[in-house]
């Protein structure tokens, strides 16, 4: 593929008409000066003038000042020119001729140099700036370059640099030189006079070419290639290919390199090193590049390759799909060519074109990176996508007139590829969620929210939920209605709940569970009552509790008992009119009293009645139908009876009225219990159910946190029930009586017991409990008087120290003429401050205990003061 990196604008056509004879042999410029050399031995002045024509075309005119012929048949070969001295040197015929620039009069200083068969300048000094111009001149049969200085009149010889062969050709850079020797291409450093070897050459077959392209880099044609060396003659870059070409002459123009050769010149990028471009240009004699301007002439008319512009060759290089070419041309040639706020403007520009670029190619991840470094207004991606648009999007796209892309909209790209399509909308959702938080995104934030909402909600994104439940800048009604449209129930009741109405979030979301709308995201019931819980607007949860409630009361319920731990709660939601709001829906209400009672542990009579009698209702109607699994009536008797052993703030004789008449025993006994009716209790267990282990638990429950005699008389009436039932025709038991008395557990009055026990019982009947309670009162005994000796000790020892601390202290006497020592003011009472030193204070004057407050004097923390 090619580039077009020059054009040919004709400077001369029509070189001296009135020599027909004559042609350009070499040539050199400097500003509008345009000195010729012809191969009739004449130097000729040209001035010209660049200018532009009204079709934005350069053009030039050009008048001649001047010729004048150097008397010899020979043609001139080279032309050197010294502007800050005025003069140039002129190489004919092996002589060195000194001339002046104004008029070309020749300057006769009695020194003529002969048989020179090339002459080179300094070229990284701009002559120009410098009035030391030195000059290298090679002479024929002498294997040395001379140096020279030049001056207004003269030529004079500086020193000379012996070299192993023959000058052909050189070129200078500073104190490098690279010379074309007759065998081989070398470079020297004419200060150190260090040589190096590059290649070999054969002027024969190849012909000896040069140019300096860089600081110490050298371009040499060596055979088929082009060869570019440093400063040691070691080549350095990917060798230009010339296999086709036979180069006569080089010029350079970052970053390009031109080579001429027979009817066209070839152009060669220095990036890459491949050929760019190619210029048909028929009998080429001279080209170089002078005051960075590159000139090509025939015999007869002389051109300048004027570049194109760094812009046209780059979008030149994006629409052929080079786009990474086109990068790396626009970097360095901005960077060799514009200031540093130039370049940043002219780069984000090209970044702009690359994304674009590499959006139209399909390759979405390098089309961000590139918009990204271009800073591109992500309004002009929007634009590619007109169905997206906000309603109130007023941007007018200057893509195309910026030259940033030539395309209507992304479906021209794409061109009925819905993969491509989708790819793309992908690609515009993932930047605009990148960059919605950063500073491209600042003062377009509506736009980049509405266009992101619409993607996500075209394809469900689990984004989307997350995105309207937090900050965002979109337009709020365009949004929802595209949510209704696009039946994203869920996320618009979320949407409505961000602008605090809760009201219409669960408008639309009653709507989703009752049927009316679908949208699979949505959670369901559960999500509904959850919301419903921690939503502070009671009027709103009153209102959609009764919708929530007959739908599932187990679920609803959580509405009320889920509240949030630290909310106020309002009049509406006091237990009190929840309890009647719920009371149409008996489970629901069932689960709030267990919250109340058993979560938030509230001791209201009420609350702990109702629910006791909730429960019992559930068990009579369970016990009344009987088709219901044994288990299940179990466990709701279970749940009575924890609620009627473990609560204490029931309305005992509500309960026990309506438990006595459904046959319930163990309830029953409970409830006899809590009013302090132990046989009644235990007679029901023990005669009714036959449920010893039941009456022990009962005693164990009961006799929890009393005192001794309290247990002790609890569970002598259990064995008084087993012993002496109060119906006649009730046997005693004997053997749960003896099982109770033997029991580690129980707890009895050993001479109540005794007086209680049958007479027929024998001693082995009953020696377990006898023994053991020995064994317990002897320890009772040991134990009492043990703690009596401590609490005598105790009593011994306190005494003691009290006579020691009463002898080691005078006592101190308070009259009504001793006055406190620090305020002066007489004691009120005997309660006094002594310090050791035998200050007295009041209480409130002697603060420190460790400072006496009349001396300062310190004392020990030990002994430092003493109350009475």
């Amino acid at each position: 593929m090619s580039l077009k990196a020059f054009e040919l604008v004709p400077v001369i056509e029509n070189f001296a008409s009135d020599q027909q004879k004559t042609a350009i042999e070499c040539m050199d410029c400097y500003e509008d000066s345009l000195y010729i050399g012809t191969a009739d031995c004449f130097v000729m002045h040209y001035k010209i003038k660049e200018g532009v024509s009204p079709y934005g075309k350069i053009t030039f005119q050009y008048q001649e000042q001047g010729r004048k012929s150097l008397g010899s048949r020979k043609p001139v070969s080279q032309i050197l020119l010294a502007p800050m001295l005025a003069r140039l040197l002129v190489l004919c015929d092996g002589t060195l001729i000194l001339m002046k620039m104004l008029g070309l009069g020749i300057i006769d200083s009695g020194f003529r140099l002969r048989n020179v068969t090339t002459i080179c300048r300094n070229e990284s000094l701009d002559e120009s700036t410098h009035l030391n111009f030195e000059v290298c001149i090679a002479v024929a049969r002498k294997k040395a370059i001379s140096i020279y200085t030049l001056t207004e009149e003269k030529i004079l010889p500086s020193r000379e640099v012996a070299l192993p062969d023959n000058v052909v050709r050189m070129v200078r850079d500073g104190p490098d030189v690279c010379l074309a020797l007759t065998a081989e291409y070398c470079l020297i450093d004419i200060q150190t006079e260090k040589k190096s070897d590059v290649c070999s050459l054969n002027p024969e077959t190849t012909r000896p070419v040069m140019k300096r392209i860089g600081t110490s880099e050298f371009l040499i044609r060596q055979r088929d290639f082009g060869l570019i060396v440093s400063e040691k003659g070691i080549a350095k870059y990917q060798p230009l290919d010339w296999r086709e070409l036979d180069v006569t002459g080089l010029a350079y123009s970052f970053p390009y390199i031109l080579a001429m050769s027979g009817d066209k010149i070839s152009v060669y990028s220095m990036l890459d090193k491949q050929q760019m471009q190619t210029i048909q240009f028929q009998s080429g004699k001279v080209i170089g590049d002078y005051n960075e301007k590159v000139y090509v002439a025939s015999e007869k008319q002389v051109y300048m390759l004027s570049p194109v512009p760094f812009e046209k060759q780059v979008q030149s290089l994006f629409n052929q799909k080079r786009i990474a070419e086109g990068l790396l041309l626009a970097q360095v040639g901005f960077a060799s060519s514009l200031d540093e706020a130039q370049q940043r403007q002219k780069m984000r520009q090209v970044e702009q074109q690359a994304g674009f670029a590499f959006l139209s190619d399909g390759d979405m991840e390098q089309a961000a990176d590139h918009f990204k470094e271009g800073e591109v207004d992500v309004r002009e991606l929007i634009c590619l996508f007109p169905d997206l648009k906000p309603r109130n999007f007023e941007f007018h796209s200057s893509a195309k007139e910026q030259g940033l892309h030539s395309f209507a909209d992304i479906t021209s790209i794409a061109r009925n590829d819905s993969k491509l399509l989708t790819k793309a909308r992908h690609f515009l959702r993932d930047y605009l969620a990148e960059i919605r938080h950063k500073a491209a995104a600042y003062g377009k934030r509506e736009s980049v929210d509405t266009v992101l909402l619409k993607l996500y909600a075209e394809e469900n994104s689990a984004e989307l939920l997350r995105f309207v439940t937090t900050e965002n800048h979109c337009a709020q009604e365009e949004s929802r209605d595209f949510l209704y449209d696009k039946q994203r129930f869920h996320a618009l009741g979320l949407m409505y709940c961000y602008a605090n109405d809760a009201s219409k979030a669960l408008e639309v979301w009653v709507k989703v569970v009752d049927g009316e709308l679908t949208d699979s995201s949505h959670p369901g019931l559960e999500y509904v009552i959850e919301f419903l819980s921690s939503l502070s607007d009671h009027e709103v949860v009153l209102k959609y509790a009764d919708w929530a409630l007959k739908k599932n009361q187990e679920l609803a319920a959580m509405i009320f008992t889920n509240r949030p731990v630290r909310e106020q709660l309002g009049e509406r939601l006091q237990p009190e009119f929840i309890l009647d709001f719920l009371t149409p829906y008996p489970l629901a209400l069932r689960l709030y009293l267990e919250y109340l009672v058993f979560t938030k542990k509230l001791e209201g009579e009420k609350y702990h009645t109702q629910l006791a009698l909730l429960y019992l209702d559930e068990v009579l109607q369970l016990k009344a139908d009987s088709t219901t699994p044994r288990e299940k009536l179990q466990a709701a008797r279970y749940q009575l009876k924890q609620l009627l052993e473990h609560s204490s703030q029931y309305r005992v004789s509500v309960l026990l009225s309506r438990v006595k008449d459904a046959d319930l025993h163990s309830e029953c006994a409970i409830l006899y219990g809590k009013m302090g009716e132990h046989r009644k209790a235990l007679d029901l267990l023990v005669h009714r159910l036959n449920d010893y282990i039941a009456a022990e638990k009962y005693c164990q429950i009961n006799a929890m946190g009393k005192d001794r005699g309290y247990r002790q008389r609890l569970y002598l009436e259990l064995l008084k029930t087993y012993l002496q039932p109060e119906e006649k025709d009730q046997k005693p038991l004997t053997q749960p009586a003896v099982d109770l008395l033997n029991s580690n557990t129980a707890e009895f009055d050993v001479t109540q017991v005794v007086k209680l026990i049958p007479e027929d019982w024998s001693i082995g009947l009953i020696s377990t409990f006898l023994t053991r309670s020995l064994r317990k009162n002897l320890s009772l005994v040991r134990t009492t008087r043990i703690q009596q000796a401590l609490e005598r000790g105790q009593h011994v020892t306190m005494c003691l120290q009290h006579q020691q601390h009463m002898a080691m202290v005078k006592p101190v006497t308070i009259g009504q003429e001793r006055e406190c020592h620090v305020c002066r003011k007489p004691f009120n009472d005997a309660t006094i401050v002594r310090y050791p030193n035998g200050v007295t204070t009041h209480l409130h004057c002697g603060r420190n205990r460790e400072i006496c407050p009349v001396t300062g004097k310190r004392f020990a923390a030990s002994s430092s003061w003493r109350t009475s």
